[in-house]
C-alpha cells in the first residue's frame, strides 16, 4: 500500500483497490509484460477498455503490472481479487489514464509534435546517438 504521492513526471497513477490507496507506474518492462499478458497492444487495450470491452484478466494485468512497477509486492491472484471487489466502474478511468500514460512514454502530458519538436530532436540528434552507442 503507498500513501505517497505520484510522481506526475513519471506517469504514475493514482488508484483505490480494496479501501486502499496505491500507484501504478508506467515502464517499458510493465508495458512489454502488459502487451505480453493480454496478447494485444496498450492502444487496442485501451479501446476496449473504453467500449466496456475489457475483461477482468486485462484489467487485473494492467493493474497487476503497474503496481509491480512501483515497487509494489503484488501477488497476480490476491490483485485480481481486489480488481474485482472494488468493481470496473471505480477504476476504469484510473487504468484507462495509466494506458495513456504508458502510450506516451509514462507522461502524462504528451508534448505536441510538429515542426518545434523535429527541430528539438534535429539540435539533439548527435548526443542521442552516441548516448545510444552509435
Amino acid at each position: 500500500m503507498s500513501e505517497r504521492i505520484p510522481n506526475k513526471e513519471r506517469g504514475e497513477v493514482a488508484i483505490k483497490l480494496g479501501g486502499q490507496n496505491f500507484i501504478l507506474r508506467p515502464t517499458p518492462e510493465a508495458v512489454v509484460a502488459i502487451e505480453t499478458r493480454v496478447g494485444r497492444g496498450l492502444v487496442s487495450l485501451g479501446q476496449r477498455l473504453a467500449r466496456d470491452e475489457a475483461t477482468l484478466e486485462e484489467l487485473t494485468a494492467v493493474v497487476f503490472e503497474g503496481l509491480r512497477a512501483a515497487g509494489e509486492p503484488a501477488v497476480f491472484k490476491t490483485v485480481r481479487g481486489m480488481v474485482y471487489a472494488t468493481g470496473y466502474t471505480p477504476i476504469a478511468l484510473r487504468i484507462l489514464q495509466f494506458l495513456v500514460n504508458a502510450t506516451t512514454g509514462g507522461r502524462q502530458d504528451a508534448e505536441p509534435m510538429g515542426e518545434q519538436k523535429a527541430a528539438e530532436a534535429n539540435t539533439s540528434e548527435t548526443t542521442s546517438a552516441a548516448s545510444l552507442g552509435s
